[in-house]
């Protein structure tokens, strides 16, 4: 083969940075198929090496994608370290999840060869946007050469926004993936009632999810113990299906509010997606997500009608009124009456929740693939 042809087939590296172990799991399910998708489509021009912090178990979609694993914390450490491992490496592209968009260390990783940088952001919450001064500095700073990502992809496009507007990125650098659900092979349910011992004569409430206090559980058993205290109020139990730090506080708060009879706390449950049918509503009054959460279209998926706050990082899947029943967001009298509303009305659960299942049609895995490849041939084409 002439030396021509050796240097021409010749591929640069396209280094895809982890944050997590490589057994966390479940969590990082979505991440992990971005990574898959990139090294199968951009293969016949880049190498693929992914580092962990730390390697155990490989996801089955990483072992089956040309990728190859390392064990590194990329970025964490000395940057001498990281340059050095750049040009071993000959690394012309990296793709990091939730890092920031502008960092000084990215200067010096394109001295080391680096001609893209891509950070992808899955980080929850609103933002603060800068005013004054410093808007002024962050607008000056993150369009200094080299120190700022090439493109700056947002989980949704709540997220995208958030980014023009509180770190300053140009519009024409931001690109949206909405999160997606991936299609669904099989239709297998199960009876939530029988495996969890769940009366059969109640209305069900549902919420999955760890259970921490930035997902908003206090303020359920709060909402619940306030309906139960009307005189009208029915057979209504929540459940909540996920473990998580403040669980055993959740129990004592439901027994301190005299609602454990209505309370359900079974912990981590592996056949989530199975169960979700067999309740008649979901609730998330989370304090933030990055515009909806992965959790909400999985009850969409399942045809449950959702009461969520109307907070923007929370809300943004959900149409009020005709997937849901959107609140005031702390607002515990207009919650209640949500639970009310759906809990006394068998019809409306089942419109709101039909039109659920359809609208989340809309947030297939399948876009997520296609807008992210989208957004990375539009950065390594500028």
């Amino acid at each position: 083969m002439a030396l021509g042809q050796l240097v021409a087939e010749r591929k640069r590296g396209f280094l895809l940075v982890a944050n997590w172990p490589s057994d966390v799991g479940f969590a990082w399910w979505l991440m992990e198929s971005y990574w898959a998708v990139l090294a199968h489509h951009y293969q016949d021009r880049f190498k693929f090496y992914l580092t962990f912090p730390e390697v155990n178990e490989i996801p089955e979609v990483v072992r089956n994608a040309p990728i190859e694993i390392i064990q590194r914390h990329f970025g964490r450490g000395a940057v001498s370290d990281d340059l050095e491992f750049l040009r071993q490496y000959e690394i012309a592209a990296i793709y990091f999840s939730d890092r920031p968009v502008f960092d000084p260390r990215y200067r010096q990783f394109r001295k080391a060869g680096v001609e893209h940088i891509i950070t992808h952001d899955h980080t929850p919450g609103q933002r603060t946007p800068p005013r004054g001064l410093k808007r002024w500095l962050k607008w000056l700073r993150i369009r200094l050469p080299g120190v700022s990502s090439d493109s700056a992809i947002g989980a949704t496009e709540f997220v995208r926004q958030r980014t023009i507007d509180t770190n300053l990125m140009p519009a024409n650098r931001c690109f949206a993936v909405p999160n997606g659900l991936p299609r669904q092979t099989d239709n297998v349910v199960a009876d939530p009632d029988e495996q969890l011992g769940l009366p059969g004569d109640a209305v069900h409430m549902v919420m999955t999810g760890r259970a921490n206090p930035y997902k908003g559980l206090r303020f359920i058993l709060e909402c619940l113990s306030e309906y139960r205290s009307r005189s009208e109020a029915k057979n209504l139990h929540f459940t909540l299906l996920g473990n998580g730090p403040i669980l055993d506080d959740l129990r004592e708060l439901a027994s301190q509010l005299s609602i454990s009879h209505f309370t359900h706390f079974p912990g981590y449950i592996n056949n989530v997606n199975a169960l979700l049918p067999g309740f008649d509503f979901a609730i998330h009054p989370s304090r933030g997500e990055v515009g909806y959460s992965l959790a909400i279209l999985e009850y969409m998926r399942a045809g449950l009608p959702v009461i969520v706050p109307d907070n923007p990082s929370v809300c943004g899947a959900t149409r009020h009124e005709q997937t849901g029943l959107i609140f005031p967001e702390g607002d515990r009298t207009a919650c209640v009456n949500a639970l009310q509303r759906l809990t006394d009305d068998t019809e409306l659960r089942s419109r709101l929740g039909a039109a659920a299942r359809e609208d989340e049609q809309r947030f297939s895995l399948e876009n997520a693939h296609r807008r992210l490849i989208e957004a990375v041939d539009a950065t390594l084409a500028r």
